[in-house]
């Protein structure tokens, strides 16, 4: 499974950011990891049939889908058309510009729960 996941990211607040977060927790039997971008928090995590990116665990209003088949347990991916190969931003998301992801390595394997990093260039 996907331990780590990094997020690069740019909705027209404080441009592009490149941040880590390791797993979470577990729902619906695939990884989820929560990021803060400038204020808000984005949750990547699995419907079961698609990954999605909401502010919370489970729920709330989706900025962007990936629906891949088959699902996988890492949404490695960039933002694009059609939904099955990349990220699509919810139409009521006018300002999400970048928007990627890519399984890393974690840099403590011991202990990478909750653990997140933000990259600076």
């Amino acid at each position: 499974m996907c331990q780590c996941l990094q997020l690069t990211i740019d909705a027209g607040t404080t441009g592009v950011q490149t941040t880590i977060a390791s797993a979470g927790g577990t729902l619906n039997g695939k990884n989820y990891w929560s990021f803060t971008y400038d204020t808000y928090t984005i949750v990547i995590w699995s419907t079961g049939s698609l990954w999605i990116a909401t502010p919370v665990l489970g729920g709330g209003t989706p900025q962007a889908r990936y629906a891949p088949s088959p699902l996988g347990d890492c949404p490695e991916t960039s933002l694009g058309s059609p939904v099955n190969n990349f990220w699509i931003k919810d139409a009521s998301n006018k300002v999400l510009k970048t928007f990627s992801t890519l399984g890393v390595l974690c840099l403590d394997n011991t202990n990478s729960e909750n653990q997140e990093r933000t990259i600076r260039d």
